[in-house]
């Protein structure tokens, strides 16, 4: 947990300071994901129409995916079944079973990939739209930490940006289109590590490289996340943006993947 702590605090004192890194001991006590020599195999990460035998399954409150592992006994409607083995875990909600998310073992983390609503994608989203388009994710989740690529396809553009999330904070790193994850394939986990390197150690230059434009340059924005009786709560002060959740007996599993699920009545986002 020391790790978290120290994490929240570099955020919430400077996020956007070159000059903020986690101290190195605690890397190295708590190691968190900044490794990224070890090589990430993308096959077999997709969504599978598979039908599973519930049978075979263990009933959880929830599924904590930042230790990865199925929390409580099931006392309330949502819950989750769950089925690990040596290099796999399959979580399904009660409430939704074709939502199936499908996690792969790599070393000592667990990745994951979604696809979303793909049939949009081609489609133009107006400007004042708050749907969301076409998108996807890859993730990596344990340590304490989940890490989060999503790729929006807006008409014929990829708008692309990364997360890292604890239990009590979330960095959105905006990124740049011609540089950052164009390879795709099995680069995409690698560049995922790297780009936590590069925010923990490397901050004054994640944020000074740019695109084709010298104005083309990364951003970070940190949210703190609050939890409330009835609703989770994102907010962040850069982008004058608060974002409600509604809560469900599934907790923090219920609003994943990204910050996308939140009440668009009620929340402010920024832009709007």
């Amino acid at each position: 947990m020391k790790f978290i702590f120290l994490l929240c605090f570099s955020l919430l004192s400077a996020c956007n300071s070159p000059k903020t890194n986690l101290q190195q001991k605690d890397l190295q006590e708590k190691q968190p994901i900044t490794n990224y020599s070890k090589t990430f195999h993308y096959s077999n990460l997709h969504y599978s129409q598979t039908k599973y035998n519930l049978n075979k399954f263990l009933s959880y409150q929830t599924f904590n995916e930042f230790k990865m592992r199925g929390v409580g006994k099931p006392k309330m409607t949502p819950f989750v079944y769950v089925k690990k083995t040596r290099d796999t875990i399959i979580v399904i909600p009660s409430n939704d079973m074709s939502n199936v998310k499908v996690y792969y073992r790599q070393g000592n983390r667990w990745c994951n990939h979604i696809n979303l609503e793909l049939w949009k994608k081609g489609q133009p989203i107006t400007k004042s739209s708050l749907e969301e388009p076409a998108r996807t994710y890859d993730r990596i989740c344990g340590n304490d930490t989940i890490l989060e690529y999503q790729c929006n396809y807006l008409g014929n553009v990829k708008y692309k940006q990364f997360y890292i999330k604890t239990p009590k904070m979330c960095v959105n790193i905006k990124l740049i289109k011609e540089l950052d994850f164009v390879n795709g394939g099995n680069t995409v986990y690698n560049e995922m590590l790297k780009f936590v390197h590069m925010f923990n150690h490397e901050r004054e230059k994640l944020l000074m490289q740019h695109g084709q434009s010298k104005y083309d340059k990364r951003k970070i924005y940190c949210y703190s996340l609050q939890d409330k009786a009835h609703t989770f709560v994102y907010q962040c002060i850069e982008m004058n943006e608060t974002l409600y959740f509604s809560k469900t007996s599934l907790g923090l599993f219920g609003i994943q993947p990204g910050i996308e699920k939140y009440d668009r009545e009620h929340s402010q986002v920024a832009g709007y």
